[in-house]
């Protein structure tokens, strides 16, 4: 296939200047001044965690070298009233609270896509926590006034230039409900009904995997854009092939996501989907994707997905790729 001419070819993400408690503006730009992708950090934690101690230092680790970032200091207090205001309203949906994105949604539908102090708005924190139920009222036309044209941009981006889609696969131990309550003996995120609210109806509990896709269909149905990179160039498609979520995979490609995307280390998600022993989603990248993945795409240091298959030692993954009999070269 061609090169695609220049007018064909997609903008950068905007760029969004930020305010920060103290009132200086911060450019947003594409120079990341952290040298790990904090996402892709947390979620090789979270994949390769075998006990719940294991998460919990995950989070310790996280906080120390600050990878959750300000967008989860919902609970800090600035001694700013407009700013705490504001930042109290964001946490009480973080926690999972119905009656505040309702309130929030119905009355100030043109402040929709306005991002919090923090650098969040209203569709991130739902799509980091996993509340699918809040992200179909948001899309819902008849909880909008009718008057009030404001559309929801689903591809805006935050402060580490994540959209909407990148924060569909934000782990357990990187919420805020993770932060504030921490995990269950079993495992399960520790929470309990926000304060303002008094019916269970109204209380949205942590969403997993079967949550998290049905956000990623909804959002993709609204046209998001799976092409956008965050910092460190991972594309969705590089974190639903780590995770494995093959109806993710295929949802992504079916809205036109490079299956060859490459991240800042040259990484594409066939090569992830290698490391992390995905046979399901190597098997749909190379034999049903359209167009399928390169196989033999080198990543900086010039290894092909074969050698990440190796390197995990993912035997199952490693007899699927020979016998394919590919070029690896």
């Amino acid at each position: 296939m061609g090169a695609c001419c220049c007018c064909c070819q997609k903008k950068p993400p905007p760029r969004v200047t930020y305010v920060t408690h103290k009132g200086k503006k911060k450019n947003q730009n594409r120079n990341d001044l952290r040298k790990t992708n904090s996402l892709a950090f947390m979620i090789k934690d979270y994949l390769k965690a075998t006990t719940v101690e294991d998460l919990v230092a995950s989070i310790e680790n996280a906080k120390a070298k600050r990878y959750l970032g300000a967008e989860l200091d919902l609970n800090e207090v600035t001694g700013q009233p407009n700013i705490d205001r504001q930042t109290k309203i964001a946490q009480k949906i973080a926690l999972g609270s119905q009656v505040a994105l309702r309130n929030h949604i119905i009355a100030k539908w043109d402040k929709v896509n306005r991002t919090w102090p923090l650098g969040d708005n209203d569709l991130h924190i739902c799509c980091r926590e996993g509340y699918a139920k809040m992200v179909s009222f948001m899309f819902d036309p008849k909880n909008h006034i009718k008057s009030d044209e404001t559309e929801l941009e689903v591809d805006r981006n935050n402060r580490k230039n994540r959209t909407a889609l990148h924060l569909c696969f934000t782990p357990p131990q990187a919420t805020f409900i993770a932060k504030m309550g921490g995990f269950e003996q079993n495992g399960e995120l520790k929470c309990s009904m926000p304060e303002d609210v008094n019916m269970d109806v109204d209380w949205v509990r942590p969403g997993k995997q079967k949550e998290r896709e049905q956000i990623i269909q909804m959002l993709l149905h609204k046209k998001a854009d799976p092409n956008f990179p965050d910092f460190h160039d991972y594309y969705p498609l590089h974190y639903a092939s780590m995770y494995g979520w093959i109806s993710s995979v295929q949802a992504l490609l079916k809205h036109r996501a490079n299956v060859d995307a490459a991240n800042n280390a040259g990484e594409t998600p066939l090569m992830l989907a290698a490391f992390y022993g995905r046979e399901e989603v190597v098997r749909f990248l190379l034999e049903e994707a359209e167009p399928p993945a390169t196989a033999n795409y080198k990543d900086t240091n010039s290894a092909t997905a074969i050698f990440y298959a190796v390197k995990a030692q993912s035997v199952p993954v490693v007899t699927l790729l020979l016998s394919l009999e590919l070029s690896w070269n």
